[in-house]
């Protein structure tokens, strides 16, 4: 038996959760003498919760865009995932406009179920 560990996104749907918010963060080594250090974060907001792992790479990729520095040697960097809930809670701003993704519970499932065969993991490329 294989075990696969689950990813942010693989998780909130194994627990039937929704998240908001995603955090980014890069940094050099506090090690490295006579290097440039470098250390940012930066914290972004979907719209609407999601469990979609295309809704957040697509944020984690604008997030680091914005800090990412040419030249630095970075050694550490991460992703955190907040503002958490259920299905059905969260309610929509009057001016809100959410993007519904067509086919995208059924693709994430998909996703899910192959990742858990045993017989390979399908990743996202970015």
């Amino acid at each position: 038996m294989t075990i696969i560990p689950l990813g942010p996104c693989e998780k909130l749907r194994a627990e039937g959760l929704l998240a908001r918010t995603l955090s980014v963060f890069i940094r050099t080594s506090y090690l490295a003498v006579n290097q440039p250090q470098y250390s940012q974060a930066l914290t972004g907001h979907l719209v609407s919760p999601s469990d979609n792992t295309r809704d957040f790479i697509e944020l984690a990729q604008r997030l680091l865009h914005r800090l990412w520095r040419t030249g630095p040697a970075y050694a550490k960097a991460g992703v955190m995932l907040g503002d958490f809930y259920a299905p059905g809670v969260f309610q929509l701003g009057l001016f809100d406009e959410a993007k519904p993704q067509p086919k995208s519970k059924e693709l994430m499932k998909l996703l899910d179920r192959i990742n858990h065969s045993g017989k390979g993991n399908i990743k996202f490329a970015g």
